[in-house]
C-alpha cells in the first residue's frame, strides 16, 4: 500500500508520548489533532487491534470539563465518547521548548533534540521534541500552566516565559 502524501502520524508525536505529556500536565484544550479512542463495538479492517486513532478536531468539537479532560462533542442521540488526548504538532512543542533548543536529523534518518544539559533521539521530529518536553517536566526544569504560560525551574527562583 503507497504511504499518504500527508499522514498526520509523521506530524504528531506517538500516542505513547502523548499520554505522557498529558498525565504530566500538557494543555489538552484548543482544537487540533487528538488521539481518539475507537468506540469498544469498531475496529480497523487494517488493524484490528489498535485501538487509537488521530481525529483533526476544530475548538467548537470539543468540550472541556472541570476535572481538566477533553471530550468530542456530539448529540444527545451519539454514543458515549471517551477522553481526548492532545497530538500536538512539533511546531506546538517547540513553543513550549526553550529558546536554545536544536534539532537536527542524524545520519540513519533519526531526529536529536539537544538543550542545555539534555539531549533525546526520536524516529520522529515530533517525537524527539516531545521526549525533550518530557524529560525536562520529569527533571521538574518546566511546568505547564494553563494559558499558554511555561514556568521555568532554575535553582530556587521561578521564570515565567509566555508562549
Amino acid at each position: 500500500m503507497k504511504k499518504p502524501i500527508f499522514n498526520p502520524e509523521d506530524e504528531v508525536p506517538s500516542f505513547d508520548l502523548c499520554l505522557k505529556l498529558k498525565k504530566l500536565g500538557y494543555p489538552q484544550e484548543g482544537g487540533g489533532w487528538y488521539w481518539e479512542e475507537l468506540p469498544d463495538d469498531v475496529c480497523l479492517q487494517s488493524n484490528p487491534k489498535q485501538r487509537w486513532i488521530l481525529s483533526y478536531l476544530s475548538s467548537s468539537q470539543i468540550i472541556a470539563m472541570e476535572d481538566g479532560e477533553v471530550y468530542r462533542m456530539s448529540s444527545l442521540y451519539a454514543r458515549e465518547t471517551k477522553p481526548l488526548v492532545k497530538a500536538p504538532s512539533g511546531s506546538e512543542i517547540e513553543r513550549w521548548l526553550p529558546s536554545m533548543t536544536l534539532m537536527w536529523r542524524l545520519p540513519d534518518g533519526r531526529f536529536c533534540c539537544c538543550g542545555e544539559f539534555e539531549v533525546v533521539v526520536g524516529d520522529t521530529e515530533p517525537n524527539a521534541r516531545a521526549r525533550m518536553l518530557v524529560q525536562l517536566r520529569l527533571r521538574e526544569k518546566w511546568i505547564f500552566k494553563q494559558g499558554g504560560v511555561l514556568t521555568a525551574r532554575l535553582t530556587n527562583k521561578h521564570e515565567t516565559v509566555g508562549v
